[in-house]
């Protein structure tokens, strides 16, 4: 609207074209000129944090945090990286915030000391101040390989996501059902340039997106209001109404990627697994993407991936299944914006 500007976070263009946040598609956010834009910028920018604890650090494998229920009811999130015993974590209270290199030295003068200890006094090896020292050295020296662990394991996991390189080239553009129901204007304005020599676009719609459509082209629940499920109806109707002036930029795909020439048969066969309509519509895409897949491997194991094939999607769930199967992904308004057609 025009009466609202978007809102930036510098952050976000300092970070532009680094992992993870490369893989990660940006959010569009927007508010009135009247408010206050530093505070809707912190609102943005912990809504961007939550949204990283919630879904990205919960959804690592292994995971780095977990949501754990209290006995009172409430919830929180907790950090699984790392569970040491009761003997371990005295010893952290112990060490405080000494470094790796500090806890090193401690526990070399430790040795060294119980050692001449010994042979000045000719105390045997079974006294009691030598015992304690020599299990404080021994829970020092697990700490720090505990530390070289959790260190060894977070630079394999930079090291992995720098050997994947992806070209993307979009011809095959792929929506999922909410893309007709929230942006139908937007995905009309795209047809009605399509097709362009400059932007050889097809616009691909699974079969399960188009059975849904239809379904509520019919009627659907009232999830929040009768006039809401009127706007889903009547949106749906217009459209199923797309398919059928059968424009040369729409066409209609099962889950095997099979292009289809007319969208009247909307029913394909089951599969042997049951899929989720999300997953089917992502099964959609890779098997898409598979007729013109030409991934490379490099020296030193880089792989150089060539994707020609675009998920349209705000679903977050669905984007990060996306980004673990290699396929690029995008709220429509952010890419008709990217491709310069907005």
């Amino acid at each position: 609207a025009p009466d609202h500007e978007p809102v930036y976070l510098p952050e976000d263009a300092t970070l532009s074209g680094f992992t993870p946040l490369m893989a990660n598609a940006p959010e569009s956010a927007f508010v009135h000129k009247s408010n206050d834009m530093e505070l809707a910028q912190m609102v943005h920018r912990l809504k961007k944090i939550e949204f990283f604890g919630q879904i990205i650090l919960c959804g690592l494998d292994p995971p780095i945090l977990k949501l754990h229920k209290k006995e009172d009811g409430d919830s929180e999130y907790i950090s699984i990286v790392d569970i040491p015993g009761s003997q371990e974590d005295k010893s952290k209270c112990d060490i405080g915030g000494q470094s790796e290199s500090e806890v090193c030295v401690e526990s070399m003068s430790s040795s060294d000391e119980s050692d001449d200890s010994g042979k000045a006094t000719g105390v045997e090896e079974d006294d009691e101040s030598v015992q304690s020292l020599l299990a404080k050295k021994g829970r020092l020296e697990r700490q720090v390989r505990k530390h070289q662990a959790r260190k060894n394991h977070f630079q394999k996991a930079l090291m992995s996501e720098v050997l994947t390189e992806m070209e993307i080239r979009p011809h095959d553009l792929v929506p999922d059902t909410n893309c007709f129901i929230n942006c139908l204007p937007q995905l009309e304005s795209l047809m009605k340039l399509l097709p362009h020599p400059q932007h050889p676009y097809v616009i691909m719609v699974p079969l399960v997106v188009v059975n849904e459509l239809e379904g509520l082209s019919r009627g659907c629940k009232p999830s929040q209001s009768a006039l809401h499920s009127a706007m889903v109806r009547e949106t749906a109707k217009a459209a199923m109404g797309l398919f059928q002036n059968r424009h040369p930029a729409l066409r209609c795909v099962t889950t095997k990627g099979t292009v289809l020439n007319s969208s009247t048969f909307t029913l394909e066969e089951d599969s042997a697994v049951e899929m989720k309509n999300d997953d089917k519509i992502l099964t959609t895409c890779v098997n898409l993407s598979k007729a013109h897949k030409r991934d490379e491997i490099k020296e030193g194991g880089r792989r150089k991936l060539y994707r020609d094939v675009v998920l349209l999607t705000e679903d977050r769930s669905l984007r990060l299944k996306a980004i673990s199967k290699d396929m690029p992904v995008r709220a429509l308004p952010d890419f008709i914006k990217w491709a310069g057609l907005g």
